[in-house]
């Protein structure tokens, strides 16, 4: 709904590509492209991982991540350490993940995603800043500080234990 928002305006010569699983919601996903007459603008890409998926991320001009619950995300992540300014939902614990390193949106609200869509697409300064800033996140969030944090946690529960 965002999109059909947005190809009106900035979004006029863009395509939205949705890689992942569709699952319960596709019926409802191909019913809105369907009512929007987007479906020639639209790919269900369906779920990619790995090389492959990093070459849909290559292809980007934007990532968009309107979700409404994650425990814990990395898709926004792995779109920053590509290079990709990031639109993501301001719900759960996506704005902890992300920083100020991508424009935050309602995700209930489908005009609020397309105004962010829009920013980013029409502001050159912007995307660079978000690409930048997207860099240094992304490269917060190691597999070695991962481990280097769980291990001094577990230094202090055990000194803490005595």
């Amino acid at each position: 709904r965002a999109f059909a928002l947005a190809a009106r305006t900035a979004l006029a010569r863009h395509q939205l590509v949705l890689v992942g699983p569709t699952y319960w919601i596709d019926r409802e996903i191909k019913d809105a492209i369907a009512a929007a007459d987007l479906g020639d603008r639209i790919l269900l890409a369906g779920p990619h991982a790995g090389e492959d998926l990093v070459r849909f991320y290559a292809a980007a001009d934007l990532f968009v991540f309107p979700t409404f619950y994650e425990g814990w995300t990395s898709p926004p992540l792995e779109a920053m350490a590509c290079g990709i300014p990031v639109v993501a939902s301001n719900a759960s614990s996506v704005p902890e993940t992300v920083g100020d390193a991508a424009v935050l949106v309602d995700p209930n609200d489908p005009a609020d995603i397309a105004r962010g869509m829009c920013r980013v697409v029409e502001d050159a300064a912007l995307r660079e800043s978000l690409r930048a800033k997207g860099f240094a996140r992304a490269a917060m969030f190691t597999w070695e500080r991962a481990i280097r944090s769980t291990v001094d946690l577990y230094l202090r529960l055990g000194a803490a234990a005595g």
